[in-house]
């Protein structure tokens, strides 16, 4: 899994910086410099949000893409993340 680093300028958000936190051990979490391009040739592009939880996107920057939204690691992910939530709070 790849997120921007802070220094890139993005909204370091609460959701974000919950799953660095908690879930490094259980994924191999990177913070890169995530370019377009290779968002482009990702299995699956999500975000996070404080409001949405984890979700899938199809589209960047005007362009639409097919992702895998039953990916794997991306399901593993968000039902961990899910599950998380429910017992956190």
């Amino acid at each position: 899994i790849m997120t921007p680093p802070r220094e890139a300028n993005i909204l370091a958000g609460i959701t974000r910086e919950l799953l660095i936190k908690n879930f490094s051990k259980s994924f191999e979490i990177a913070e890169e410099p995530c370019h377009i391009d290779l968002l482009a040739e990702a299995n699956v592009v999500f975000l996070t949000s404080s409001t949405k939880g984890i979700m899938p996107i199809n589209e960047i920057e005007g362009n639409n893409y097919i992702f895998s939204k039953d990916h794997p690691i991306f399901m593993d992910l968000k039902n961990q993340f899910d599950k998380f939530l429910e017992t956190a709070f």
